[in-house]
């Protein structure tokens, strides 16, 4: 086995742990496929070649509150518009129902016996335990019959009982009889009928005394009067009831996609280094149209887009302040983000400072420099590797900035990216120039990412909008981190422009634009040491 890395088995995973100098036997990771990124360097103890084991296990993304608020403000007229259709849909269920009044009468049950304080009690109690069996009697049909035959009722006592209830309030013997009809007249008579029926159902049915008069009696309190307004249906309940679900339904939506979408969509600095422990350098904004330039720093100066990558090398400027910046990786999680487009722009914008600036295409398996710059690809860096050809016949310059192409595609990608020949090229491309921006394959799709960007000062994680997903993003720093190559930031491509960030660039003119190539006195972008005077570093810069 070559000497290397072993990393990523499968998505989903990221380092935990790491033995080193120990040479890889394929059984501890049973269920994963690993990956190994050879890298140069001597064979280990007893000519075993060494490599670094790593132990994976699964990093759960953080959760951020403040997410679900972010949902909710971004689906805010879903939630109003489910409001509204819950509470035209309860109007319309409410519609729909019948018209019913309430009325309710009441009845007290007395005892007839009480010439003596004992007999008064034991009455007492007595009643108390009865008065629920006698508000029981109010539906059935020894009491609902009569009240039919007297109210001239075309219904059944099975029927009639469904609009009857009858209750005992706590710790008295008062039994409340609701009836519920289609009239207010209607429901008050009905409710007078019941307690006078089950008055006398109750007469019959209780014990009598020594004098044969019954033990127990009902007496009316309170009549049933005619209701003034319908008991149902009630709009105002049913309407806010509908309100009130359909903004649960809005809340649930919202929060629900939120969970179930897992892409990266919010420009949130928070959110970017919540998932990924790294800051938000910079952001590009959306473009539309076809055949639109993919240096839009050349071809559309002034454009909102073109600014965003100049805020870009500013931020990349200030990261570099403990340490020069010399070289810079700018790779992606996954093919499609548009990483080469952020190259091509970034090396643009510092080269606009009078930098000299070169941009190397390292993505050997899938390269795209050539193509969006529209210059010959056929020569360039595995062409400079093989030794075939020199840097310097190699190299292309195009106004702006020089360009290293990447050449014929070879068999083995992996050996040259690892090689020493290509460390050393390095070396000298970042003396011969100010600035050096390496385009690099995907770091998630094949590892050659991750042994260039250990050949840099740094790289810039290219992630788009709305189709890369968090957990892309995470494991494409954690990839970085574990092979100690610095992750400078996030760069967030493909971010929806608002009207008022435009500042009045809306309309622009798209004319080719090239800098001049006569030479200049160089002028350096990011500093040489570090400075202890930040009023003096923003006075170089204010005046450059």
């Amino acid at each position: 086995m070559r000497p290397g890395i072993l990393v990523r088995p499968e998505r989903g995973w990221v380092p935990h742990s790491i033995h080193h100098c120990r040479p890889y036997d394929g059984r501890s990771l049973p269920e994963a496929k690993p990956q190994v990124v050879p890298l140069s360097g001597g064979r280990g103890d007893a000519g075993r070649e060494p490599t670094i084991e790593v132990h994976l296990t699964r990093r759960k993304l953080p959760v951020d509150p403040r997410r679900y608020f972010v949902a909710l403000r971004k689906h805010w007229l879903v939630i109003i518009a489910l409001g509204i259709v819950g509470a035209l849909g309860a109007a319309l269920f409410a519609s729909v129902q019948p018209i019913e009044y309430q009325a309710t009468s009441s009845v007290i049950v007395s005892s007839t016996r009480g010439e003596t304080t004992q007999e008064l009690v034991q009455g007492s109690t007595y009643t108390q335990d009865t008065v629920a069996s006698y508000a029981a009697l109010a539906k059935l049909p020894a009491v609902l019959d009569p009240v039919i035959s007297s109210l001239g009722l075309d219904t059944t006592s099975g029927s009639l009982a469904n609009n009857i209830s009858a209750s005992v309030p706590l710790n008295t013997v008062i039994i409340e009889v609701t009836a519920t009809a289609g009239s207010a007249q209607g429901a008050a008579d009905l409710a007078n009928a019941v307690t006078a029926s089950l008055a006398t159902v109750v007469t019959s049915i209780a014990p009598t005394a020594v004098d044969a008069a019954p033990a127990v009696t009902l007496n009316p309190v309170a009549s049933a009067q005619a209701p003034s307004a319908p008991y149902s249906p009630r709009w105002m309940f049913l309407i806010l009831t509908g309100i009130g679900l359909g903004l649960l339904a809005g809340i649930v939506f919202a929060i629900g996609r939120e969970l179930l979408d897992n892409r990266v969509r919010s420009e949130d600095i928070h959110e970017i280094q919540g998932l990924a422990d790294v800051p938000l350098l910079g952001t590009a904004a959306r473009r539309r149209g076809r055949r639109l330039a993919h240096v839009v720093v050349l071809s559309e100066p002034q454009s909102p887009a073109a600014e965003d990558y100049r805020r870009l090398a500013t931020n990349l400027e200030f990261a570099g302040v403990d340490q020069r910046l010399r070289a810079v990786t700018v790779t992606s999680a996954l093919p499609g983000d548009g990483k080469t487009t952020t190259a091509l722009n970034l090396a643009a914008a510092v080269a606009e400072r009078g930098s000299r600036v070169l941009v190397v295409d390292a993505d050997l398996r899938r390269p795209a420099v050539s193509d969006y710059l529209n210059i010959e690809g056929a020569v360039g860096l595995t062409n400079v590797l093989l030794g075939g050809v020199s840097a310097e016949d190699a190299i292309q310059r195009i106004g702006a900035f020089d360009v290293l192409p990447a050449g014929t595609t070879p068999p083995n990608v992996t050996q040259l990216v690892t090689s020493d020949a290509m460390a050393r090229l390095f070396g000298e491309l970042t003396e011969r120039y100010d600035f050096v921006v390496v385009d690099s394959p995907p770091v998630l799709a094949v590892t050659d990412g991750l042994s260039i960007s250990a050949l840099t000062d740094g790289a810039l994680v290219v992630a788009r909008q709305a189709v890369t997903r968090r957990r892309q993003l995470a494991e494409a720093v954690e990839s970085l981190n574990f092979v100690n190559s610095r992750v400078l930031g996030v760069v967030l491509n493909g971010v929806a422009q608002t009207k008022s960030a435009t500042y009045g660039y809306d309309i622009v003119q798209r004319t080719e634009v090239a800098l001049p190539t006569t030479a200049q006195p160089p002028v350096r972008f990011f500093r040489d040491e570090p400075s202890d005077s930040s009023g003096a570093d923003y006075a170089r810069l204010a005046s450059k």
